[in-house]
């Protein structure tokens, strides 16, 4: 019955010039909930997916997984690949099929790595954190952030694949809240975490910022961007905690709000600003300092006593105004270029800023 249903679903449309196009999503509907079907199902089907976490979670993750690939996978090699109206541009058809296999292994792989990592220990009984805001509101704001540069990433992706411009907006938003919310999913059983509808508010936030943007103005003229540079810490006590917290390596270097700042860039060209030169931006950024635990900079072992006790330490928001540069307004016909400049846009310019902390304003020869 599935595969009677999954060709009735096949059917021709007509393009402009007489083009056609074949339409999977019937069929797609079709084969992905059989494959969620046999993912939650006993585990005698579904033996080969158990590779090293419990089978309960492992199976809601890889039908995640999946319907991420089939949401991507789908319309992007159906009907919404060809060219734009009044273009007499081809899009090779290999590029739906890179840009999806690359759009799933990024989603899959992302998850399965999250899965890995030593500070993510997970359970399968699923929970919902009720703490609040935590680390200063830093959290909430990466989730933003991560939400943003993920749907603006897609956005690109898709166009070089093919995919129409008035189909792509939603497709990008859509696609970034499905990944993010998957990985809220994951957290929502790791016992240090949960699930947190703060969270999630966050990584709405963040793809509606994106999307209304481009359904209002057709381009970006508020980025969100990230900078940091990430260190090691001189106090042997203080190395440890954040190494506890964040990690190390790569993965410090997203987690550890110490060393990030976030900001939002202004293209003032597109903004009125005609006589600027297109690439200028002016940036807000906000960061924080000491901050070594959730709520305060203590950390208790059993029986309550403390492990790690820098509450003398006082924890500040900094903020910052800086120059930018927005790399995607600079005139090239490199396509090398118009690709790296595209990706390389997520990062804030290093550059002289204004810095306000604590109530005293600091002049910063370069801010990154």
């Amino acid at each position: 019955m599935l595969l009677g249903l999954a060709f009735n679903g096949i059917h021709m449309q007509k393009r402009n010039r007489g083009s056609r196009a074949f339409s999977f999503r019937s069929s797609g509907l079709c084969l992905s909930g059989t494959v969620v079907f046999l993912l939650f199902r006993r585990q005698q089907y579904t033996s080969f997916f158990y590779l090293y976490q419990p089978p309960d979670l492992y199976h809601r993750t890889a039908a995640l997984c999946c319907m991420l690939l089939l949401y991507f996978c789908l319309p992007a090699h159906s009907t919404y690949i060809f060219p734009a109206q009044g273009s007499d541009t081809v899009v090779p058809a290999a590029r739906k099929w890179v840009a999806a296999g690359g759009v799933a292994l990024a989603f899959g792989g992302s998850l399965g790595l999250l899965m890995q990592s030593s500070n993510y220990v997970y359970q399968s009984r699923f929970h919902v954190n009720k703490t609040g805001i935590d680390y200063l509101g830093m959290d909430k704001v990466l989730h933003g952030q991560v939400a943003y540069t993920t749907a603006r990433l897609l956005y690109g992706t898709l166009g070089w694949a093919g995919v129409a411009d008035k189909n792509r907006t939603w497709m990008a938003s859509g696609g970034a809240l499905l990944f993010m919310t998957a990985k809220e999913w994951l957290d929502g059983h790791n016992p240090r975490w949960g699930w947190s509808w703060s969270d999630v508010g966050a990584n709405i936030a963040g793809t509606a910022f994106f999307g209304v943007q481009q359904w209002g103005w057709g381009e970006q003229r508020l980025q969100l961007k990230f900078s940091g540079v990430p260190h090691r810490y001189s106090d042997p006590a203080i190395e440890q905690q954040v190494s506890m917290l964040f990690g190390t390596g790569l993965e410090r270097a997203v987690k550890d709000y110490n060393q990030q700042t976030y900001w939002m860039s202004a293209n003032l060209h597109s903004l009125g600003w005609s006589r600027l030169p297109p690439w200028i931006n002016l940036a807000v950024g906000h960061g924080v300092e000491n901050i070594f635990g959730q709520k305060e900079n203590l950390q208790q072992g059993p029986g309550g006593i403390p492990t790690f006790d820098r509450r003398d330490l006082e924890r500040r928001r900094q903020w910052y105004l800086s120059p930018d540069i927005d790399l995607t307004k600079i005139p090239t016909r490199s396509k090398f270029l118009r690709t790296a400049f595209y990706v390389l846009n997520t990062f804030k310019m290093p550059l002289p800023a204004l810095q306000l902390t604590g109530g005293k304003l600091k002049v910063k020869a370069v801010v990154f």
